[in-house]
């Protein structure tokens, strides 16, 4: 069957050139292409960013957070952060240290924790210039229960390449002592000065590694005193379960002491008069919203009149706060309260 042959193709009309539009003058008169957002100091930037919300550090260790710590708003400042590092040179200057200023490695799915971890692994490990940059790191490790020591080994990987890391964060998982001991054996991390680590009798075998570390956080801290007093003898700020006795007979330099709200006492504020270099105390509140509401509170009232008298006899900077945590589950926002200690 023959084919149809192919219609001739159409010429286009070409409009003659005096009825060709020219580019119009401008009304007003044209910027220098430049957006005021650039001019705004990075104080300012900063302060806009601090609006997101991020993982918290330390993270308050209630269970009432689980899984929200793994909603999508827990990551609302680092997308903040890469989409502007994106815009210009400029804010990629001025931003993008603070984008890997906080690595997170966590997940709902305690299966799917081992492959986050490799990945993140591998990339700093590719990328040694935003490795270098990375100060603090909150990480839930890989259950044993899902696999072997392997990815637990990824997590050592991953703390031997973060050079500049000083402040690690542990999330609850179920980890065996054995498995963890096995792959953190003979390796140390001097580089981290502040651990946060949750209530689990394997965090010991973690604190042993780290052992510059100046200030040590968990909410249940008897597995961790043999090796405070036998490894880590540069801690001089806990925060976390208090016992008064073995700070006094371990850590009499002890600088700073963070009380939560079940620990308040004022007999327990009285024990800590032998500290000589105590000028630091935090007393955290979780049912506080106001602080103007500071002194409704029995117990807490008692603890702050005892930690005045405390402090007031110390020579030098020394501090009392009063501090509402960021809970992710609650609306109350976070606040701060600095007590003055020349008042009664």
């Amino acid at each position: 069957m023959p084919t149809k042959r192919p219609s001739k193709r159409q010429k286009t009309s070409v409009a003659p050139a005096s009825k060709v539009s020219e580019p119009q003058v401008p009304t007003e008169k044209a910027t220098t292409g430049k957006s005021k957002a650039l001019e705004l100091p990075i104080e300012i930037l900063t302060e806009i960013l601090s609006y997101f919300r991020t993982m918290i550090i330390p993270h308050p260790n209630d269970n009432e957070t689980f899984p929200p710590i793994y909603q999508s708003h827990t990551v609302e400042r680092p997308r903040a952060l890469r989409a502007l590092a994106q815009t210009c040179h400029l804010w990629r200057f001025m931003l993008y240290s603070l984008l890997w200023e906080h690595a997170v490695c966590i997940s709902v799915y305690s299966e799917k924790i081992g492959n986050r971890l490799r990945c993140l692994s591998a990339f700093f490990r590719n990328h040694l210039t935003e490795a270098s940059l990375v100060r603090a790191l909150t990480i839930k490790l890989p259950s044993t229960a899902y696999s072997h020591v392997t990815p637990l080994q990824e997590v050592v990987r991953l703390l031997k390449v973060l050079k500049n890391l000083h402040t690690l964060q542990i999330l609850p998982n179920d980890i065996t002592i054995t498995a963890l001991k096995n792959a953190f054996k003979k390796h140390t991390f001097p580089n981290i000065k502040t651990i946060i680590l949750p209530p689990r009798a394997y965090c010991s075998i973690i604190l042993q590694s780290c052992k510059n570390v100046r200030t040590v956080i968990c909410e249940y801290m008897a597995p961790l005193l043999p090796v405070i007093e036998k490894n880590c003898k540069a801690v001089e700020a806990i925060g976390g379960w208090i016992c008064s006795e073995w700070i006094i007979k371990v850590l009499p330099g002890l600088r700073s002491i963070m009380i939560p709200a079940y620990f308040h006492s004022a007999d327990l504020i009285r024990s800590l008069r032998p500290l000589e270099n105590l000028c630091y105390i935090e007393l955290l509140t979780e049912t506080i919203a106001d602080p103007a509401n500071i002194h409704s509170c029995a117990g807490l009232d008692a603890c702050i009149k005892e930690a005045k008298l405390l402090l007031r006899g110390r020579t030098g900077k020394k501090s009392l706060m009063v501090i509402r945590p960021t809970f992710p589950h609650s609306s109350v926002s976070p606040w701060a309260k600095s007590i003055s200690l020349n008042t009664d």
